[in-house]
């Protein structure tokens, strides 16, 4: 199952861990892990997570104030996650998919 990461969930996502380091030594390595971790589970579970706005999910991330929000995208693999954004609860973007990763 792939999942394709926006750019700017990508930005958003390098920031807040960037933030977080400089709070704490090594805290931007744990956000980091939080994020995959939900990543893997998004996967694994998509349709697990409850609808925020018709087809748009969201999974919250353990131990931060954020959460993922994503589509299972209709026309592609019926079970590959899309993933919107890595938000602060705010609202999800809508931008080319990145190829799965940041950089």
């Amino acid at each position: 199952m792939k999942i394709e990461i926006l750019q700017v969930a990508c930005l958003e996502f390098r920031a807040a861990q960037e933030f977080y380091e400089l709070e704490q030594s090594g805290l931007g390595a744990g956000f980091e892990n939080e994020i995959r971790q939900a990543l893997l589970r998004i996967q694994q579970y998509p349709k697990v997570w409850s609808a925020e706005r018709k087809e748009i999910r969201r999974c919250f991330i353990h131990k931060f104030p954020y959460k993922i929000i994503y589509s299972i995208q209709k026309g592609r693999d019926p079970g590959c996650p899309r993933t919107a954004e890595i938000n602060t609860c705010g609202t999800s973007g809508e931008d080319q998919a990145d190829q799965g990763r940041c950089r």
